[in-house]
């Protein structure tokens, strides 16, 4: 506990002194202050473009140089990165990421179920994370939504959103060319090329490649077996602008990737003080898993006075195959194949000078075919199943903002309003049972659920002056009821159902002394019903999903972004958490008293500080160091399940503006995790407890090259 608090004072009174001296040197020449202003931050997350700081909600967004100069490769290296965001791999699959945000989000992945953060590519939902552990190539942005949002973006995104803006052809050749070296032989390589056929038509090619050994070797002598955390990935993306007329732009793009790996070490740690393993012969070795992903996505968009129309289509496959070891003890082999069609309708616009508006049309279909094996060393203890599931969406949306002409025009007034139909179906056959074997005549089960929700928003925004603007959003969020796959036969056909959330939020955003100081926080309260959480059943490889209950998330968080001087800047956030059950009922068993909310840190938080220390005919050279520190989580809803709390450092040497032959060229030498702390980042029962520790120290070099 004495730790925890000192990490917290740390940071605060690092953001203090950052202000202090912000303050002291206040004065300073035009032409310096003009050196120092923040660049203004745009983003798209209420369906419009409009800077970060007028944006009435908690969103932190990256850049994609921000995203290159912290070393974030995949979705997984944003942990850390934001206020109240926690990612862990999940439990069967570190290709597949879960991801919490305010306390809230979903331990199991699976086809039948919906995830509570939205993750969406240019406007698409991904009904599954499976593979968005794989490297990130060709983005312009992240944005990274806290809160309910339910209103724009639907039913799965009860604890928030995180959206990937990729980058668009552009009307000149250009050429990228990214290399990284990194120690276990890191390799990535990205390629970017944009080719204009002609003032009418834009292509962009990408491709990204990318092998690095495992960290924990697999010592078993078996055939084809893998390094625990070896990867190779390849993944490639051409994109297609085509601009018939001067308002009218028609984007496609086709997107491949196929990720080879080896999956997360589980290793004995009964919680004990022992060191992270760099080598094991566990029984069953470890087969490489693999993931296939493509995708096709159509945007039609029409320009109009005031209006904006667009229209959304998108196709998506997934194909995985997933091998996991769990302590030697049993091996898991899990098939999944996932398709999905979406379609979305949307028109923003303006009527008159008072009055903002989006409204939309939603549509969704998935199916998926999700097989798996358990074997506990030998043949009859072997547990069999197949789940085939289908699910269709639909939903009509609006929201307008009303400017009311009062308060010399610096209230605006923001309703909206989803409506929402889900249906889903799957069905489940118990192929071999754990103890009796193979079943001649399996069990089938089936089950259908239906849900239709309303959810309203509502948000004030107050603009003090042209500095300081306040909101307070009151929004509501739901998510489907569903079926686990991984359920015992007397839980699955009753399946589970719908979740839903209202949330209060106050929020400041701040710019000032002469724009050189970004200061945003938030603070909220969460009242979440009929929430699903995960629950293990006896048998080790079952779990059924229970609506427990009810709990809260309340919470405060502060980000700041600051020039302290004219070479020295800063970036730096805290997040506290306070999460709990308020009921949780299990077999009409209230378990509140007892159980936890996962990843829900008490407090985490971030300082990066950037020093410019020469200027050079031969480049611009900066030193960057951020330090990260969160406090203890857990990997599910059982307190023995916990993650003590930890601190990480990173650091970069960065030369930027080096020419080369009339181009230009820049150098990144970096290193992550550079003190190698032992860290845990899931924990659980098998038995005897067992835990997956966060990457050792990693070190690189990256190489840029761009015309």
């Amino acid at each position: 506990m004495k730790n925890n608090k000192c990490s917290k004072a740390g940071i605060l009174s690092a953001f203090l002194a950052s202000i202090g001296a912000l303050s002291a040197s206040a004065e300073e020449s035009p032409a310096r202050q003009r050196l120092m202003m923040l660049e203004e931050v745009v983003v798209t997350a209420q369906k419009r473009e409009e800077s970060l700081q007028e944006a009435p909600l908690a969103i932190t967004a990256f850049s994609a140089k921000q995203l290159e100069l912290q070393g974030v490769n995949d979705l997984t290296d944003l942990r850390g990165s934001a206020p109240s965001l926690s990612i862990a791999p999940f439990a069967g699959d570190r290709g597949t990421p879960i991801i919490f945000l305010r306390g809230m989000g979903t331990i199991t992945v699976q086809t039948t179920q919906d995830s509570a953060v939205g993750l969406y590519v240019d406007g698409v939902p991904l009904g599954r994370a499976t593979g968005l552990s794989a490297d990130i190539a060709d983005v312009e942005r992240v944005e990274i939504l806290r809160g309910p949002q339910g209103t724009l973006y639907g039913k799965n995104a009860t604890a928030g959103a995180i959206n990937y803006i990729t980058k668009a052809p552009i009307n000149e050749f250009a050429f990228e060319q990214s290399l990284t070296i990194g120690n276990y032989s890191q390799v990535i390589s990205k390629t970017s090329v944009d080719l204009p056929i002609s003032d009418k038509l834009l292509t962009k090619f990408t491709y990204l490649y990318s092998d690095e050994e495992g960290w924990v070797d697999n010592d078993v002598i078996l055939p084809n077996q893998t390094d625990y955390y070896e990867d190779k990935n390849n993944a490639g993306k051409v994109s297609i602008r085509f601009l018939p007329t001067s308002d009218l732009t028609v984007d496609y793009s086709y997107d491949i990737s196929d990720m080879e790996y080896g999956n997360s070490f589980y290793q004995i740690t009964g919680h004990a003080n022992v060191d992270r393993a760099d080598s094991t012969a566990q029984n069953f070795g470890l087969n490489p898993s693999d993931t296939k992903i493509d995708g096709h996505t159509l945007t039609v968009t029409l320009e109009r006075e005031n209006t904006t129309f667009k229209s959304i289509t998108s196709y998506r496959e997934l194909d995985a195959e997933i091998y996991q070891n769990y302590i030697g003890a049993f091996y898991q082999h899990t098939f999944v194949d996932q398709n999905q069609l979406s379609q979305e309708f949307q028109i923003t616009g303006a009527l008159g000078e008072r009055f903002e508006y989006v409204t939309g049309l939603f549509y969704y279909k998935e199916e998926s075919d999700e097989w798996a094996s358990s074997a506990f060393g030998f043949t009859p203890f072997q547990d069999i199943w197949q789940v085939d599931g289908e699910a269709e969406s639909r939903a009509l949306y609006g929201q307008g903002t009303w400017t009311p002409g009062i308060l010399d025009d610096r209230l605006s007034i923001t309703l909206g309003l989803r409506y929402t139909e889900d249906e889903r179906s799957a069905t489940k056959q118990f192929l071999s049972s754990l103890f009796t074997g193979p079943d001649s005549s399996p069990l089938v089960l089936k089950g259908d659920i239906n849900n239709d929700q309303i959810n309203p928003m509502l948000t004030f925004d107050f603009a003090v002056n042209d500095n300081i603007n306040t909101y307070l959003k009151i929004a509501t969020g739901y998510r489907a009821g569903g079926f686990n796959t991984r359920s015992t036969q007397a839980g699955f056909a009753a399946g589970f159902e719908e979740e839903n959330v209202l949330s209060y939020e106050f929020g400041l955003k701040t710019q000032l002394f002469d724009n050189r100081v970004r200061i945003n926080g938030a603070i909220y309260y969460n009242e979440y019903d009929d929430l699903q959480v995960s629950q293990v059943r006896p048998g080790i490889v079952f779990t059924d999903i229970l609506n427990a209950g009810e709990a809260v998330t309340k919470g405060a968080e502060i980000e700041l972004t600051a020039y302290i001087t004219e070479k020295l800047s800063t970036q730096m956030f805290y997040a506290y958490i306070d999460a709990e059950f308020k009921e949780y009922l299990d077999n009409g068993v209230d378990y509140s008293d007892i159980n936890t909310v996962p990843y829900s840190p008490r407090n985490a938080g971030k300082l990066s500080l950037k020093y410019e220390f020469i200027n050079t005919d031969y480049g611009t050279y900066s030193a960057h160091l951020d330090y990260q520190h969160q406090t203890k989580t857990y990997s599910g809803p059982r307190p023995a399940d916990y993650n003590d709390s930890y601190s990480l450092w990173n650091a970069r040497l960065q030369i930027d503006n080096i020419s080369l032959g009339g181009h230009e060229f820049r150098v990144g030498i970096w290193g992550k995790n550079i003190t190698d702390k032992e860290y845990t980042t899931l924990t659980t029962n098998l038995g005897i407890v067992a835990a997956v520790f966060g990457a050792p120290r990693t070190y690189g070099i990256d190489v840029i090259f761009d015309f």
